[in-house]
């Protein structure tokens, strides 16, 4: 059976606007085909709503019923369910088909009906033309409405509807607002002032107003919609970047706006001189959701969270699932992280917010927390300048600290670096700063790693730089007198030859230290970089050819005349080099002062009639190793002239105008592009223009004087140009034509190894290291290579518990193998896009093979270019499910109603070898002792009614005995105490009599509740009776009568 994608976590919440519930206590998300509904209060996930077959575009409550929300799809899909129980109650197929949906708003046109018509617009992906239409949602049809409002090729529209008062519709595209009455379909169209975008539109609640945002910041109010006047603006300006949303309050007294600098700016309509503002939020807002009391204002950002603000204009609660990384415009890698596993928590470590690592669970898929790491303010984002941050670049864990390595570099002036080491601190569960080095390295980091990451004796760590230089870090005593302890110093530092490294890598002990310094895999002592010995592979190895060899055939058909002239240069120049006499060089000046004879002009061609010219038209077209220009040439040459017919020419004279025409726009968008970049690298690429410019120069200049006249004396000039006087003839040698050949690149002769990994276990002594197109694995044992895999690594991990490794190809190909057997384990081709991949331990390991099971010990996960956490799994399988709560004994049915189960049946025999436990996989140690930590393993909102949880919580307490020997052991119930032989018969010819008693009661049929009671009390008494006699203490008799059992059986 196959794997299967399946997704872990990631998708984006914040697409689309969210919406509230009538009560303000739920809010409602798109997420892909599904809606997700999280609690407004404690934002804990309740349920989401599937059943979609694409990507949802919009959704909204029904008018008329606010249990159920209605959605339509990118494909024309519009799906109703009842959200309560997450129930899909409908879902119709609209007839209108080819382009996509992108806008989707239900109209009232009849009343607060149920049969609801919905806008919708529809977008060509190819010229990007927007239609809008009304259709009935019951049965997909389109409705003819009286309105002639055709929108433009601008991409997609914002649309908004007030369903309540005026009904009104508004839809902005480009520069222009539609203003509709959807009731009589009159319509007024306005115009951004100074022609400038829309970004963000909205539709005040009470009044006929609309609220419209542009690129520059701006938000205009317009007010007389539909009125034969022109429509009236007021003005509201404070952001400086594209305003992104939108929200008025639930009287309309107020709103909300947001743009591109993180801040949340609440206006009065009245007063716009009265603004509040909610500075410094996690990222770029872009959308604003407000419930119907106005007391909760959903803000989501860019960093796929939602925040709550409060009354008190105060966040009081964050949403997040997983942390997005957004554009920043500099081009840089999104993850240069990639993906990380903390050992002391299992969990994914990777980039989140700018200047933080966000530690994420598998194993409750739920965030635990970001880690601002880089400390800095956030710059906030200008409209036409790239603003550079401080990122994390690089990160290692060990089970008790972590390091990390971040840049800040404005392409400008010199990089900033600096190196942390974090302490993990157990009462605060998270990581302090211990140690802060600056500028540890040139240019930036390549690769941090730790000597173990379980163990922190003796432990360190190992940084590299774009310098080339591995330097060492070891945690010992501070010699600072201001600051006393220990902290983390450089205690070693090394290279080799000056090449460049890309990776490292320590060995399981931590004692040796893996490095690939270009084409050589370099060994060193962890603790002074001593070099032990550098590994490079044989020629041809390493997927790199140093040397080619190119053998011509012997036998050619040329004629002999042909290769005679060739060989008499040869010898020419042979001669000049060994004899050096003044008799070759005086042969070459009389060949120099001989007058240039042209050569012969035929007139074969001319005399060729129309009948041999077709046929040697038709013989020259069929030869399909000469390209168009040489065929050209040949017809030519041979006097066959082509015309093109006159719709042909016009053809392509429109396609020389066209391609002109492009060749234009790309120089005019080249030039903009110039004007863009910073000055070091205007200073670069001016640097290497006149680099090239006098190189050009000095080459023209040798070709000019050296290479010229020796190629006319060798006769080895081209002439191409035709004479004046015949119609094909040929120039004199005088006029020569240099046809020079394209320079090909000579093959790379070194490949830089990018990855190096030691593995563990009982194949400590190999170390795999990553070409460009090969998979080296070497034997530290005899130094030599153990096995070569023809593959061009793009990711890869390892895995220290099964010696497994996981390797994504360039071609999106993922191999998982052993670095001691070259055979795959588990191939699978198509791999998405890829950011990182890393194997996480499971919780709950299997008994299986890895032959059977590649993951039954460790599942590897994967970070999609979507930024989506992904993990192979067999179909229908349960990922790492929780250990359930087990029971050694089922409880006795009579006993299931005894308080706490201190009536259970308990054993006072000794205890037996061989006693029954459970032996299933998921039970380690005592079964209570598990069932304790299951207990405390689940989280509180998953939990079921503490009325049924607490009755089997308890009976997993209970122990069971087997009774193998009769003499030596019994079983007792509460209530029966350790004897003589006298006192046990009196005990057993009680039970007998109770036994009797209570066979006769349900016999007779005709007894009263009152009966059974006060018999039931009369046998209580006599027993504890009998234990008074027995019985010496208070404290014994207290302990026997709660140890008692009492039966009520009516």
């Amino acid at each position: 059976m196959d794997y299967e994608f399946k997704h872990l976590v990631g998708g984006s919440i914040i697409d689309y606007p969210p919406i509230f519930d009538s009560d303000g206590e739920y809010l409602f998300f798109i997420s892909g085909q599904v809606i997700k509904i999280y609690s407004a209060v404690t934002t804990l996930f309740v349920h989401q709503l599937e059943g979609a077959k694409a990507s949802l575009i919009g959704m909204q409550f029904e008018l008329g019923n606010k249990d159920i929300i209605t959605a339509c799809s990118v494909e024309g899909e519009i799906l109703s369910w009842v959200w309560h129980s997450g129930e899909l109650k409908s879902s119709i197929k609209l007839l209108e088909k080819g382009d996509k949906f992108t806008n989707y708003k239900l109209l009232n046109l009849y009343g607060q009906s149920e049969l609801s018509y919905a806008l919708i617009c529809q977008m060509n992906d190819k010229t990007k033309q927007v239609d809008w239409k009304v259709v009935d949602r019951s049965t997909g049809a389109r409705i003819n409405t009286a309105c002639d409002i055709t929108l433009r090729k601008s991409g997609k529209p914002y649309v908004e509807v007030e369903n309540k008062n005026f009904h009104n519709l508004a839809i902005a595209q480009n520069i222009f607002v539609y203003f509709i009455n959807y009731k009589t379909w009159k319509w007024q169209r306005g115009v951004s002032a100074h022609k400038i975008p829309f970004t963000a539109l909205s539709i005040h609640p009470t009044e006929e107003c609309v609220a419209t945002g542009d690129q520059l910041g701006r938000i205009y109010l317009w007010r007389e919609l539909t009125g034969k006047i022109r429509c009236i603006t007021s003005l509201y300006h404070w952001h400086h970047t594209p305003v992104s949303s939108i929200a008025f309050t639930t009287s309309g007294a107020n709103f909300w706006s947001s743009a591109e600098e993180s801040v949340l700016v609440h206006w009065n309509i009245e007063r716009p001189e009265l603004r509040h503002y909610l500075a410094r939020m996690t990222a770029e807002i872009r959308h604003i959701a407000v419930n119907s009391n106005n007391a909760k204002v959903a803000v989501c950002t860019a960093d796929n969270s939602v925040q709550t603000v409060g009354t008190d204009k105060q966040i009081v609660n964050n949403l997040q699932e997983f942390t997005y990384v957004s554009d920043d415009k500099t081009g840089k890698p999104k993850f240069p992280v990639g993906l990380h596993l903390n050992p002391r928590t299992n969990a994914l470590v990777l980039n989140g917010r700018v200047g933080s690592l966000q530690f994420y669970n598998t194993y409750t898929k739920s965030l635990i927390y970001n880690l601002n790491v880089v400390n800095e303010n956030v710059l906030s984002t200008e409209r036409n300048n790239i603003l550079y941050d401080t990122k994390v670049t690089k990160a290692a864990f060990n089970i008790d600290w972590m390091a990390t390595g971040e840049v800040f570099n404005d392409e400008e002036h010199l990089p900033e670096l600096r190196l942390k080491f974090w302490k993990y601190e157990e009462l605060s569960q998270s990581y302090t700063l211990n140690t802060d080095v600056q500028l540890p390295h040139e240019g930036g980091f390549k690769a941090i790693e730790f000597s173990n990451n379980s163990k922190v004796d003796n432990l360190l760590c190992a940084t590299v730089g774009e310098d080339n230089l591995i330097r060492i870090w070891s945690f010992e005593d501070s010699d600072n007198i201001y600051k006393k302890g220990k902290t983390w110093s450089c205690i070693a530092q090394n290279s080799y030859k000056n090449c460049p490294i890309e990776s490292i890598s320590f060995s399981q002990d931590g004692s040796l230290l893996a490095a690939g310094y270009g084409n050589t895999l370099c060994i060193y002592k962890s603790e002074n970089l001593k070099l032990k010995a550098s590994l490079t592979g044989s020629p041809g190895l390493d997927g790199c050819v140093p040397k080619v060899q190119i053998k011509l055939p012997s036998k050619t058909d040329a004629k002999p005349g042909i290769i005679k002239e060739p060989k008499k240069i040869m010898e020419l120049f042979t001669n000049m080099l060994e004899t050096g006499g003044e008799s070759l060089l005086n042969e070459l000046q009389n060949v120099l002062n001989k007058p240039s004879d042209s050569i012969a002009n035929t007139d074969i061609f001319e005399k060729l009639d129309e009948k041999q010219k077709v046929s040697l038209y038709n013989q020259i077209l069929q030869m399909h190793e000469l390209n168009l220009f040489q065929k050209v040439l040949i017809y030519q040459r041979i006097g066959i002239r082509c015309s093109l017919p006159r719709q042909l020419k016009f053809k392509v004279l429109n396609y020389l105008r066209t391609t002109l025409q492009s060749n234009q726009l790309r120089g005019k968008k080249l030039l903009s592009t110039l004007h863009l970049l910073n000055r070091k690298d205007r200073y670069k690429a001016k640097y290497r223009l006149q680099n090239y410019s006098k190189r050009k120069r000095n080459y023209d200049d040798e070709i000019t004087k050296n290479l010229v006249p020796l190629m006319n004396i060798l006769h080895l000039t081209k002439q191409t140009k035709p004479t004046k006087g015949k119609k094909n003839g040929f120039v004199k040698q005088d006029e020569p034509q240099i046809i020079l050949n394209t320079n090909v690149a000579p093959p790379e002769a070194i490949a830089n190894i990018t990855k190096v990994q030691f593995a563990a276990g009982d194949y400590a002594h190999l170390v795999v290291a990553c070409t460009e197109r090969r998979v080296l694995i070497w034997n530290l044992l005899n130094l030599r290579l153990k096995s070569v895999l023809k593959l061009s690594v793009d990711h890869l991990t390892f895995d220290p518990q099964t010696n497994l490794i996981a390797a994504v190809t360039q071609n999106r190909q993922l191999h998982i193998f052993q670095p001691n057997i070259s055979l795959p384990v588990y191939q699978r081709d198509n791999i998405p896009k890829l950011h990182g991949i890393v194997w996480i331990p499971r919780r709950c390991p299997k008994n299986r093979s890895i032959n059977v099971d590649w993951q039954a010990q460790s599942t590897l996960y994967f970070l999609t270019e979507t930024q989506e956490v992904k993990y192979l799994t067999r179909p229908n399988e349960k990922q790492d499910t929780e250990t359930p709560i087990v029971f050694d004994n089922a409880a006795v049915p009579s006993l299931q109603y005894s308080t706490f189960g201190s009536f259970a049946t308990k054993s006072i025999a000794e205890k037996q070898t061989n006693i029954k436990q459970y032996t299933g996989s998921l039970l380690r140690g005592k079964s209570e002792r598990t069932a304790i930590q299951a207990l405390m393993s689940m989280a509180t909102h998953t939990m079921a009614p503490m009325s049924l949880l607490c009755e089997d919580f308890v009976k997993s307490m209970i122990r069971s005995v087997d009774i193998s020997c009769p003499a030596k052991s019994t079983t007792r119930f509460n209530g029966d105490i350790e004897m003589n032989g006298i006192a046990e018969e009196s005990d057993s010819e009680d039970d007998n009599n109770y036994q009797g008693d209570r066979n006769s009661m349900t016999e007779n049929t005709s007894g009263t509740k009152r009966r059974d009671i006060l018999m039931k009390t009369e046998e209580l008494k006599k027993k504890h009776k009998d234990l008074n006699t027995t019985v010496d203490g208070e404290d014994k008799k207290l302990r026997l009568i709660a140890q008692k059992t009492i039966d009520f059986d009516f």
